[in-house]
């Protein structure tokens, strides 16, 4: 984990724990009936587990007026980047958050299906743009672009601000 996600843990979970009731959690759980032991001895019919991974990216304030998700498409040495393994299926939920300008607390923070993400990009409804100051690409995905597949989909995206 970084810096930035370490400094903001405890928030990152509270906002998390937030958003279980949005979370579809058939596609991140099972439920598995008892044996006969565990209902006679154990006092339980059934056991439901849930296991989802959490992407998390925490940027400044200044960039808060893009209002975008911006996720790496080219590293400096040609690695793999965060797309790839977005493409590759190894993310499920993306926590997506800025800092306020003193730096101390997150202000908007915003949570998704990366499902949304993958359906952007398969479509292409994305910018892809060039960092200035290093040879790696990121692609900016439009948080309204993201809220218009949610809102017509069964994938969630919430924005908590003012909190």
């Amino acid at each position: 984990m970084r810096e930035q996600e370490t400094k903001y843990e405890q928030e990152i979970l509270k906002h998390i724990s937030k958003s279980f009731k949005d979370i579809d959690f058939n596609k991140f759980s099972s439920i598995k009936k008892s044996t006969g032991y565990e209902d006679t001895h154990l006092s339980f019919d059934m056991s439901f587990t849930a296991n989802f991974n959490v992407s998390v990216r925490i940027r400044q304030n200044k960039y808060k007026t893009f209002q975008d998700l911006t996720i790496r498409s080219q590293s400096e040495n040609n690695c793999k980047t965060e797309i790839d393994k977005i493409k590759e299926g190894k993310a499920q939920v993306y926590f997506y958050a800025y800092e306020n300008k003193e730096r101390t607390k997150l202000e908007q923070i915003n949570i998704c299906d990366v499902d949304i993400i993958r359906e952007l990009y398969k479509t292409k409804k994305y910018i892809e743009q060039s960092n200035k100051y290093d040879n790696t690409k990121f692609l900016a995905f439009y948080f309204k672009d993201i809220k218009d597949i949610a809102n017509n989909s069964d994938m969630f995206f919430n924005t908590i601000e003012n909190f």
